[in-house]
């Protein structure tokens, strides 16, 4: 039972960033790996790799990175 729920968990977040595919082949691996899979996809940051794609092409003015030297001894 405990299983069901977490499989459901997985699944409704990655409905949430359309990623079921990630689940396809689920019914034919061990409890072993469906369990490695599970925790593997409840730590995975969809939020964060959202973000990053959504910035790809943000623009980034160079004059505000500019690499100096520094002082040594």
């Amino acid at each position: 039972m405990d299983e069901d729920i977490e499989y459901m968990s997985a699944l409704n977040k990655l409905k949430r960033y359309n990623q079921e595919q990630l689940l396809d082949r689920y019914e034919f691996l061990t409890e072993e790996k469906k369990q490695v899979l599970i925790k593997q996809i409840k730590n995975i940051d969809f939020e964060q790799i959202e973000e990053l794609y959504n910035n790809r092409e943000k623009k980034v003015d160079k004059d505000e990175n500019q690499i100096t030297n520094i002082g040594y001894v």
